[in-house]
């Protein structure tokens, strides 16, 4: 009987460690989270502070801006109403120019006509001009291309005449 009191005892012991070192883990673990939440809730803390500090900045900006824009706003008003002065001004100039401007530009116009037919005389020749060319450049290209399907043949052949003297030496060294 003693023998199975002794494993027992032992196991129970064991069993109490173990349970004890459990406990402590446990607390300790509970240490940890609450350590863990108090640095959470701080981290959100200074994230709430670091907001509304970025927030008190935007609007600041903000408002600085509106400032700069009604100023640049009353910048573009005088700047505004004085180029529809000098537009006026312009206006009445060109409404006295026009008349010389209308006997210019019927000049003009027969000038352009002029250049006009010219151009396309000129285009006709061109013209005439690039289809001889073309012409003989497919002629050209035409004969080329004869004479190099004419040097390949040649090549084959000779590459196969070759080829058989070099066989033929071949044959009567290795008798």
């Amino acid at each position: 009987m003693r023998d199975t009191i002794e494993p027992r005892t032992q196991y129970d012991n064991w069993r109490e460690r173990h349970a004890e070192a459990l406990r402590r883990l446990q607390s300790e673990q509970a240490a940890r989270v609450a350590a863990a939440e108090q640095d959470r809730a701080r981290s959100e803390e200074l994230c709430r502070q670091a907001v509304g500090e970025s927030m008190r900045r935007v609007a600041q900006m903000q408002e600085q801006e509106q400032e700069q824009d009604v100023v640049r706003v009353q910048y573009i008003l005088d700047e505004s109403s004085s180029n529809l002065n000098w537009l006026q001004k312009e206006r009445d100039r060109e409404d006295r120019e026009l008349s010389g401007v209308e006997l210019r530009t019927a000049q003009e116009v027969n000038n352009t006509g002029d250049m006009l037919e010219a151009a396309r005389r000129n285009e006709a020749s061109i013209s005439q001009q690039l289809d001889s060319q073309s012409t003989k450049y497919v002629s050209d290209r035409l004969k080329l291309l004869k004479e190099l399907d004419e040097l390949r043949q040649r090549s084959v052949l000779e590459e196969a005449e070759s080829n058989s003297t070099i066989q033929q030496t071949t044959k009567e060294f290795s008798y």
